[in-house]
């Protein structure tokens, strides 16, 4: 793995990367500026050249303290390289989840958005910015380190849960709430620990229950009028419940 001299006026900072690297806390920070100040940087930031750029992809966090240090000619860099952005965001969630000190809700969310991303092509996928396809980061000269993928299983949330000691239905519920904050544009403050709602207060602000029909009208024109609004509100991996519950309710007997 080749590590190369850097240089901060190259170095690009992608806010969507940033927010899915959880901030330390302070007496972390303060540990790491100390560490820094009397031994230097000593492992490499993880950057990615894409589209003439030098984006860094993780050491956020010692890139921001060699900055206030004034010792940013010390940078140094390990590029690795990536088919597609959401690759790249990959390997970030992956990189993730394999450190100590994410919270809850943050490990949650980054269990939902690599389950999603396995299992969900990025075409399809109701939220595409924030969403990302299976990782295949590598190393420029060797191949990178990554959790083992589960894309080869027809449900990956077995994999995922076992290469991150929780179930599957656990992983499948962080799905949802990933939706939920992709949605509602919070990743950010899940990941920094400043929102303050519980998960399902998060999933019920973005996706609110669908209104209880009144049978005062054939149910085809409740169905007609009333499904337009609604559809740009359910998430994705929801449509099929939809469809189900509208098949057993225009089966129902009439009064």
């Amino acid at each position: 793995m080749s590590i190369l001299p850097g240089s901060s006026d190259t170095i690009t900072i992608d806010e969507e990367f940033r927010a899915h690297c959880p901030p330390l806390t302070e007496i972390e920070r303060q540990m790491l500026r100390q560490d820094i100040a009397r031994t230097g940087l000593l492992s490499p930031l993880i950057v990615w050249n894409h589209e003439g750029k030098t984006i860094l992809v993780d050491g956020h966090n010692r890139y921001e303290i060699l900055q206030e240090l004034e010792r940013l000619d010390e940078i140094q860099t390990t590029e690795l390289v990536f088919d597609t952005r959401e690759n790249a965001l990959d390997w970030i969630i992956n990189n993730q989840l394999g450190r100590r000190n994410l919270s809850a809700d943050a490990a949650a969310l980054l269990r939902g958005k690599l389950y999603t991303a396995q299992r969900i092509p990025v075409k399809d996928r109701l939220f595409q910015a924030g969403m990302s396809g299976n990782p295949t980061g590598k190393a420029k000269e060797q191949s990178g380190n990554s959790c083992q993928s589960a894309s080869g299983l027809k449900d990956p949330a077995a994999g995922i849960a076992k290469n991150t000691g929780v179930s599957a239905r656990t992983v499948r519920n962080d799905a949802k709430f990933a939706e939920a904050v992709e949605k509602l544009g919070i990743t950010k403050e899940v990941m920094a620990g400043t929102e303050k709602r519980t998960r399902k207060e998060i999933i019920e602000a973005a996706f609110p229950p669908l209104p209880t029909l009144k049978r005062e009208r054939p149910l085809e024109d409740i169905l007609a009028q009333r499904w337009e609004p609604f559809i740009k509100d359910i998430p994705f991996n929801r449509h099929r419940d939809v469809y189900q519950w509208i098949t057993r309710t225009l089966n129902q007997p009439r009064w």
